[in-house]
């Protein structure tokens, strides 16, 4: 009945399809959907398939999953939403907002190579802009993990969207578990550079794992989408940390923001805040946060360099840089 409600409406079609890569279950791609016989606004969405032939047992299973929990849960302005699916022939199809610049991670490199226009605008960065980012995306944690006693599991800046107003919203979502369990997410299939210790080592998760990796994101963010821990490769990370390092304040990164970043990278889960502290937290600062100054990045990002510091598989770097 849930996948019934989110069907696509038969006076609907899509056109235009236009592959992007392949994803977790088969091919993501880019769409218009329009409405037959009419002459009013077309949507740009985003389809996600399961292809006939790969569609068997467990991965049939979790794709229906992955729609039922898109189109019950993901409602919150924070989150990529659900238009419609269709769950009752082959191929089964998710169909989703799409996000005028696609991939926030894509766009950071983007804009490290001097405000690229995108689609008829110059965007920049500034350290306040970064703020008003990092509101948003902890506003959609705090729904998922206050509201609906769930964890992302995968926070990261490749795992979320963007708007050409800059509005963000998070992504990945399909695969999030419930607090105090583990979730769905394994570890082995999360870059080790985003995780908390407690997950390394394979100990309980709770909500506050996923602020562990919402402070890296802030790094990512700030940094223009450096690796985190760029000096370390990733097996080095966790005795890294046991020695009670942490990632020391990035160049055009004001005290109030570092300061938050840190507070994420408490060893302990219990010392670090919750999303609903992080939010006042972030919005306290904002009127002291720098708007005057672009963010900006010297050193050139050499992609296949990313992929081998960051440990992120090549998969995950091409659907950063497909086209939104």
């Amino acid at each position: 009945p849930l996948l019934a409600k989110g069907k696509l409406p038969e006076d609907w079609q899509v056109l235009e399809e236009q592959f992007l890569c392949m994803g977790r279950y088969g091919p993501i791609s880019r769409a218009t959907l329009v409405r037959r016989g009419s002459l009013g606004p077309s949507l740009p969405v985003i389809l996600k398939k399961l292809p006939a032939g790969g569609g068997a047992g467990e991965e049939m299973k979790h794709f229906i999953e992955l729609m039922k929990f898109h189109i019950q849960i993901c409602t919150h302005d924070s989150l990529v939403k659900a238009l419609w699916c269709q769950s009752q022939t082959l191929p089964l199809c998710l169909v989703l907002e799409a996000m005028s610049l696609g991939n926030f991670l894509g766009f950071l490199w983007q804009t490290r190579q001097g405000s690229v226009p995108r689609k008829g605008h110059i965007h920049v960065l500034t350290e306040k802009k970064v703020f008003a980012m990092a509101i948003q995306i902890a506003r959609g944690l705090d729904y998922l993990t206050a509201s609906q006693r769930l964890i992302h599991g995968d926070v990261a800046a490749r795992n979320v969207l963007i708007h050409q107003d800059l509005t963000v919203r998070l992504c990945g979502l399909g695969l999030a578990g419930e607090v105090s369990r583990r979730p769905a997410v394994e570890a082995a299939e999360v870059p080790i550079k985003w995780l908390p210790p407690e997950r390394i080592l394979k100990h309980p998760v709770t909500a506050r794992s996923d602020v562990w990796a919402f402070g890296i994101l802030l790094y990512e963010a700030v940094t223009l989408g450096a690796p985190p821990y760029p000096a370390l490769q990733p097996s080095e990370v966790l005795p890294w940390l046991q020695r009670q390092h942490r990632m020391e304040k990035p160049d055009q990164c004001g005290d109030d923001l570092y300061r938050i970043m840190r507070s994420c990278w408490q060893w302990k889960a219990s010392k670090r805040p919750t999303f609903s502290q992080l939010i006042d937290q972030l919005d306290s600062h904002v009127p002291r946060a720098n708007e005057a100054e672009t963010l900006a990045a010297t050193e050139r990002l050499d992609l296949s360099d990313y992929q081998r510091t960051a440990g992120v598989s090549p998969r995950e770097v091409q659907l950063c840089l497909s086209e939104p």
